[in-house]
């Protein structure tokens, strides 16, 4: 007999784990999509794309540490709500920068940043058809 593998409520971080590894991975495979859809329209919107993409990837790993830590244990640090916002300033500033100074498209931007928006449909439409919590929703 096989030991049963252990459950998601008995270890609540291997769950959250999980989970962000999966939005990482999905993340990635959309910025690919994204820069091999865009490349037939020109190299200048495919390099926007990519830019864009990887500024949304880098935000969401920077990101994965204070969500993790919220998650468990429901309360977040002062410092890491500053980091947040450094974090959003410093990839305004590398957008300001690459628009203005690198005349990088702004088209290509805007669908490398559509990224986070794409990832988030299609991991619900994935997690929708997953087995797991069946419960009816609470009534407020």
């Amino acid at each position: 007999m096989s030991p049963e593998p252990p459950d998601a409520e008995a270890n609540p971080s291997s769950g959250i784990s999980r989970i962000l590894a999966r939005v990482r991975n999905l993340l990635l495979a959309v910025s690919a999509a994204l820069a091999l859809g865009a490349s037939p329209f020109g190299l200048d919107l495919a390099i926007g794309s990519l830019l864009g993409s990887s500024i949304v990837v880098l935000n969401v790993m920077g990101s994965a540490w204070p969500i993790r830590q919220l998650l468990l244990h429901q309360h977040i640090h002062p410092l890491l709500v500053i980091f947040q916002l450094l974090k959003l300033g410093l990839s305004g500033l590398v957008l300001y920068v690459a628009l203005v100074h690198y005349d990088v498209s702004a088209t290509g931007l805007l669908i490398g940043l559509s990224n986070i928006l794409f990832t988030a449909l299609i991991y619900a439409v994935l997690d929708s058809g997953l087995p797991g919590d069946e419960s009816p929703p609470a009534n407020s």
